[in-house]
């Protein structure tokens, strides 16, 4: 594999939530283009997304009912452990069997809205990833802040899971590149 040096631009992609199924902040992206004045960095040939937030609770929320409208699970993409039925203190996301399309998943309590989502593992995050790449851009909107631009995304998630920036049908689940644009 051949070594790429660049830098990190200041460069980000957001995401925003709303009730609608849509997500949140998501990517950062970086570039193997040198930048003037900047540290140097090992990278690759190409210029990727990454995460820069947590994605939060309330967003694995939106991505289940949005992927599973029928609770029926067959991804695998809720488990017990998630329940705060199982783990009072500590399990974020209630399931409703007999709730509407779209509903059966919540947050378990307002508390856990907003924080980190760590019940994860590969093939949870892909799909994740999937939903939204494959999503539909409703409004894309250009800020600055720390002087880092910023482009903010305001994306209805896809309840296609399968492909997209992985391709799940491949036995060795390569990535797509596929990306929001910039």
């Amino acid at each position: 594999m051949k070594d790429v040096i660049g830098s990190i631009l200041p460069l980000a992609i957001a995401v925003t939530i709303s009730p609608i199924p849509i997500i949140a902040e998501i990517l950062l992206l970086f570039t193997k283009k040198p930048v003037a004045n900047a540290a140097s960095y090992r990278g690759v040939s190409y210029t990727y997304g990454i995460g820069e937030f947590d994605v939060t609770v309330s967003q694995y929320v939106t991505f289940l009912n949005t992927v599973d409208p029928r609770g029926r699970n067959t991804l695998q993409l809720y488990f017990d452990d998630m329940s705060p039925t199982t783990w009072p203190q500590s399990g974020p996301v209630s399931y409703t069997s007999g709730a509407g399309v779209g509903q059966h998943y919540s947050v378990a309590y307002p508390e856990w809205a907003d924080k980190p989502f760590n019940f994860a593992n590969f093939s949870r995050a892909a799909r994740f990833a999937n939903s939204l790449t494959n999503g539909r851009v409703l409004s894309r909107t250009q800020s600055t802040s720390r002087g880092f631009k910023y482009v903010t995304y305001e994306v209805r998630l896809s309840p296609d899971t399968e492909r997209g920036m992985y391709d799940l049908s491949n036995p060795a689940t390569t990535r797509a590149k596929r990306a929001l644009p910039c």
